[in-house]
């Protein structure tokens, strides 16, 4: 989904016909249920000639990426990370539950102590 959490940039032409030929790329693969990673687009924008195999432009495809995130004009779940596990805040049902998990994260392993 599109969401858009500040002002678009004022994109240079180059970067605006960049910006398009990335989302061409992304909703050709979406269009085979396939969701990219940022390093497989930028290896399938590489291989199609459109941008140099240089780590600076991996981090300006980064960067474009992010902005355009930002700005609202890239759906947000267009590139996923499969390595980045989503933090979750700890929770609990009762009362019981959390002292239950309090009693275990303060058990001692006995083996530690005995020689």
């Amino acid at each position: 989904m599109k969401i858009q959490y500040k002002d678009p940039k004022n994109l240079r032409a180059d970067t605006k016909a960049l910006l398009g030929r990335i989302t061409a790329v992304v909703d050709d693969y979406s269009a085979q249920g396939y969701v990219l990673t940022l390093r497989q687009l930028y290896y399938q924008l590489v291989s199609a000639d459109i941008i140099p195999n240089k780590q600076t432009m991996y981090s300006k495809l980064s960067t474009i990426l992010k902005d355009a995130r930002m700005c609202g004009q890239v759906d947000w779940d267009i590139i996923e990370d499969r390595l980045r596990i989503a933090k979750r805040h700890t929770q609990w049902d009762s009362i019981k539950d959390i002292a239950n998990a309090a009693a275990r994260k303060g058990q001692k392993n006995l083996g530690d102590f005995q020689q």
